[in-house]
């Protein structure tokens, strides 16, 4: 039978700590490589670096834009999906799905 190690070393600080100094991983059955202190550490120095991944996304007004970029690549793929752009009152339609005046049509279309 096995003997569990008391110590072990981390690899990201080299220091030599306690076993219990690092996080049990049970998927591989062993104790992970790095210390806790140093695995909060990555973690934190992810979630800085990543911030905007993390924070909730505002979501825009309709047709409003981040640039002009973003606003032809919306305009090129609506009008691929056959989608018109009424210029009077700014809005996106597809007859019979939804009328010239913005209106959605909610009958069955055949």
């Amino acid at each position: 039978m096995k003997t569990q190690p008391t110590k072990r070393r981390c690899n990201r600080c080299t220091e030599t700590l306690p076993i219990i100094a690092f996080y049990w991983n049970a998927s591989r059955n062993r104790y992970q490589c790095e210390c806790k202190e140093c695995q909060k550490e990555r973690q934190s120095n992810s979630l800085r670096l990543h911030k905007e991944m993390y924070e909730p996304r505002v979501l825009p007004q309709p047709n409003t834009y981040e640039n002009e970029e973003q606003r032809q690549d919306v305009f090129l793929f609506l009008q691929a999906m056959g989608w018109l752009f009424n210029e009077e009152n700014k809005n996106w339609y597809k007859e019979p799905l939804k009328d010239k005046n913005g209106l959605w049509n909610f009958q069955t279309v055949k």
